[in-house]
């Protein structure tokens, strides 16, 4: 994706998600929920303004896009995959304005469960940006950054292929299982295990190749 479309998308999101907000927040009452727990309930209130907070979220996205690039250093520039880069920023920048919606319609609605459409979201999202993890190269803000990735190009390569792997099954798997109705807590725990496993991947292969001297 083209950097101009990135950031043209990303503006566009903001721009829908403030239209949704502002007439939410002119009906809200002064008190609103503001957490929920794991289970959906409401553990938490406080001010309307809270929800102001919304609009700014993927313009938090849009400043990833514009400046992580100019903050990479040199031999870790993002420019090398600069497209699949913006391609995760818009994705980043999607799965806030879905919260944006999800819990601003929660806010409003306090009967109604956000449990399964905020985390079926949210796994969409995991397994949209897996599938871009193997077109990720070594750099120090995007992709699964453990000192063996960045001591290594081969670790980096090896357990980004396996993230790239895991993270689209575990989100693809968790938002389907989700919808279905199995057990929100059982598939999140699944879900987080394949997705934080290359992190111990990338240690095991690490010191493998660190005793084989084939670093």
């Amino acid at each position: 994706m083209k950097t101009r479309t990135a950031v043209a998308v990303t503006i566009l999101i903001a721009l829908a998600v403030l239209a949704y907000v502002i007439p939410a927040y002119m009906k809200a009452p002064d008190q609103v929920p503001t957490h929920w727990n794991i289970s959906g309930k409401i553990d938490a209130y406080g001010s309307k303004g809270t929800l102001l907070i919304w609009p700014a979220m993927p313009l938090f996205g849009l400043l990833m896009l514009v400046g992580l690039p100019w903050l990479s250093p040199k031999n870790f520039k993002i420019d090398a995959f600069r497209e699949t880069f913006n391609y995760i920023m818009v994705v980043v920048a999607c799965l806030f304005g879905y919260m944006a919606f999800v819990i601003t319609y929660a806010t409003l609605n306090p009967s109604w469960d956000l449990t399964r459409p905020l985390f079926g979201g949210m796994f969409l999202s995991f397994g949209l940006l897996g599938n871009l993890m193997g077109k990720v190269q070594k750099n120090f803000f995007v992709g699964i950054r453990t000192p063996w990735t960045l001591a290594s190009d081969k670790v980096w390569t090896a357990t980004h292929r396996l993230g790239a792997r895991l993270m689209t099954i575990g989100g693809l798997g968790g938002a389907i299982a989700i919808l279905a109705g199995l057990p929100t807590m059982v598939v999140f725990a699944v879900v987080m295990v394949l997705i934080l496993y290359p992190v111990l991947h990338s240690l095991i292969l690490y010191k493998r190749l660190e005793r084989l001297g084939a670093l």
